[in-house]
């Protein structure tokens, strides 16, 4: 199941030239010269690569904050988000690590916002100096990438409109529930972008047909 079993046992596959299958292992190089191992996931590498596509590329984005777990899961695909952004002409305003198990992002937010007024943000004065009306944030970014667990992903969204950063994009890697995801999140995600290996609504003929014949078999939808 993990990368570093798979990594370890492939040369055996290899000698013994025996099929190995693993389901999640996600590291990019365990299938590269290996005839005899296979995998059935997504690479942290496309999952970036494809979002930072979709992001500039279809959406037209240019500017965006990265906010990741401060895990080897987050630090690799924050990486490869900042190097496919670049490579790509846009911009990462700044990345913020949040440590694995936060629920509060407050702190992490209101440093994001204040290092995006010292680039690209606006702060606007009330229209009248004397009303109860606090100035409004503009952020100088046109999109967040979201990375981390459903759970996570969905508070940090609905957290960052507690701090009035909205109407911008939410790009939202695969690395958890999606349940959990829109039940944290809310109508704060509504609209997100969200990159997964396997789509169940997809019109795909050969998905529909999939779909159909799983759900009559086991009265459940089949998910990657």
């Amino acid at each position: 199941l993990l990368s570093k079993d798979v990594t370890w046992v492939a040369p055996l596959a290899e000698k013994y030239k025996t099929p190995l299958i693993t389901p999640t292992a996600t590291a990019t190089k365990i299938v590269q010269d290996n005839d005899y191992v296979f995998r059935n996931t997504v690479t942290h590498e496309f999952v970036g690569k494809t979002l930072a596509e979709y992001a500039m590329l279809k959406s037209g984005l240019k500017r965006f904050v990265i906010f990741y777990p401060k895990d080897s899961y987050g630090l690799e695909m924050m990486k490869i988000l900042s190097e496919e952004v670049n490579r790509l002409g846009g911009e990462i305003i700044v990345s913020e690590a949040y440590p694995p198990d936060a629920n509060d992002f407050g702190e992490q937010i209101k440093q994001v916002i204040q290092l995006d007024l010292a680039r690209y943000g606006a702060m606007i004065p009330p229209d009248s100096p004397n009303t109860d009306q606090k100035p409004e944030y503009i952020p100088g970014f046109d999109g967040v990438f979201l990375l981390g667990d459903g759970l996570k992903m969905g508070l940090l969204a609905s957290q960052l409109a507690f701090y009035d950063v909205k109407d911008r994009a939410l790009l939202v890697s695969h690395g958890g529930s999606l349940s959990e995801f829109l039940l944290a999140g809310s109508r704060f995600v509504e609209g997100a972008i969200l990159v997964d290996g396997f789509f169940e609504g997809s019109t795909d003929p050969a998905v529909r047909s999939f779909v159909s014949r799983y759900q009559a078999k086991y009265q459940e939808s089949p998910d990657l």
